[in-house]
């Protein structure tokens, strides 16, 4: 009896309180849950919300227009203005072309009369001045052979041999800078001209810089590879700047051109025992004993070229 009595108890708590449900749930059911006050409230803070986002992206989507706009109107004026700078270098370079053919049409009409009337007058003039300032160079006037290449040079602005000339006086006075401005002018008119660069690069020797005097001999070998004293002065400078391999190079270039040249093959024998080759040492010993058998650097060249290991 004790046992069942809980059980008891429990079963008729549950079924008073489904009484209870059964009797409250049409009022349950009628309760408006949107219609309470602190929900209400909720919901229209979330349209309030809401409505503000939408009037701020709208806001945004307009200025975005507003500054597209702006920056296509202004990428349209730039091409606009571009267009127009673009046709106005074009429309001055159709004017330079057409002037350039009306001056070479005049030019071919007016050059018979110039070469009848005025080119004999001017070539015996200028071959008079030049004549002078080469005598005057012979005796050390450096003031009246200046003079002299100076009025060469105005009545025939690119001569090359008054340009030469003038730069030579340069170098004699030490005016080193005026030379060098006179070769580089020079070297305008004729870039081709290996004397040109020989010229410059040994201006520049003088001022000091063997790495440009070096660049302007390897233009000069390179516009006249038949000439032996340019590769041996390349080279005497290559081995001044310790560049052994290089300056040995190009005397074996200098050799090609004079193969008996005494000179030539004493200076690869000594470079070849610095570098060092030593067969090529020992063929251009060979070679300078026969070509010059009283040098009396001989011994001391072989003893050199015997302690190569």
């Amino acid at each position: 009896m004790y046992t069942i009595l809980p059980f008891i108890i429990i079963v008729l708590a549950l079924a008073i309180v489904l009484v209870i449900i059964i009797r409250k749930f049409p009022q349950l059911t009628l309760l408006d849950v949107e219609n309470l006050p602190d929900v209400k409230e909720k919901q229209k803070k979330h349209v309030y919300i809401k409505k503000r986002a939408a009037k701020k992206a709208e806001e945004i989507k307009k200025k975005h227009a507003v500054g597209a706009s702006a920056m296509m109107n202004k990428f349209k004026k730039v091409q606009k203005n571009f267009r127009g700078y673009v046709w106005k270098v074009e429309e001055k370079i159709h004017e330079q072309k057409q002037e350039k053919f009306v001056e070479e049409k005049r030019e071919k009409i007016q050059a018979p009369i110039l070469d009848k009337e005025e080119k004999k007058g001017q070539e015996d003039t200028i071959t008079k001045l030049l004549r002078d300032a080469d005598h005057a160079m012979t005796q050390e006037k450096w003031n009246v052979a200046e003079e002299a290449y100076i009025s060469a040079i105005r009545v025939d602005n690119k001569n090359v041999r008054a340009y030469k000339g003038l730069a030579e006086v340069y170098i004699a006075q030490g005016q080193l800078q005026e030379a060098k401005e006179t070769a580089s002018f020079l070297l305008q008119l004729d870039g081709d001209d290996d004397s040109v660069h020989i010229l410059i690069a040994d201006i520049l020797v003088e001022q000091g810089d063997r790495v440009g005097a070096i660049e302007h001999y390897q233009k000069a070998v390179l516009i006249a590879p038949n000439k032996a004293q340019w590769f041996v002065r390349l080279s005497e400078l290559l081995a001044e700047e310790k560049q052994y391999d290089a300056a040995l190079e190009s005397m074996e270039q200098a050799v090609d051109l004079e193969p008996e040249n005494p000179r030539f093959l004493d200076n690869s024998v000594e470079l070849a025992i610095i570098v060092p080759i030593k067969k090529k040492a020992v063929d251009y010993f060979e070679r300078l004993r026969k070509a010059n058998p009283e040098n009396k650097k001989l011994d001391t060249l072989q003893q050199k070229i015997d302690e190569i290991s």
